[in-house]
């Protein structure tokens, strides 16, 4: 499994959200982790703002 799968499922971000880039700082100890907006959150919040 590919870091960026396994920390989507770690996270439980579902499908609002998706992991789109990892970065291991070893000096530091820290990953660092970008996490984007999917269509799917954009649809739910639409849902919810004509609700």
């Amino acid at each position: 499994m590919i870091p960026e799968k396994m920390f989507q499922q770690i996270l439980s971000l579902g499908e609002a959200w998706r992991v789109t880039r990892m970065d291991y700082q070893e000096k530091e100890q820290r990953v660092l982790i970008w996490v984007d907006v999917t269509n799917f959150f954009a649809i739910v919040k639409t849902a919810e703002l004509a609700s």
